[in-house]
């Protein structure tokens, strides 16, 4: 049974283990390429992809929103909030 809220939700489950803290994505940044640590990523919540989010601070330049790299989408980006 374990310790999960849900048991028998295993996608639940696989969700939730991104905002633990120690979570680090298992695929490399979508703009460098390299491997991403804890709590440095964002995710784009429409096609899943991750990247650093100091990669996408440097993809998004002056403009005042954030643009998915990989999707187009407008406002897609974002990550848990870290304490």
């Amino acid at each position: 049974m374990g310790n999960s809220l849900y048991p028998d939700n295993a996608e639940y489950d696989a969700y939730m283990e991104q905002f633990k803290p120690n979570f680090a994505p298992a695929t490399n940044c979508l703009i460098c390429w390299e491997s991403i640590e804890p709590r440095e990523w964002t995710e784009c919540h429409r096609c899943n992809i991750y990247l650093h989010s100091r990669c996408e601070k440097k993809y998004r330049g002056n403009r005042g929103y954030c643009k998915c790299p990989h999707c187009q989408q407008v406002g897609t980006l974002g990550s848990p909030r870290w304490e």
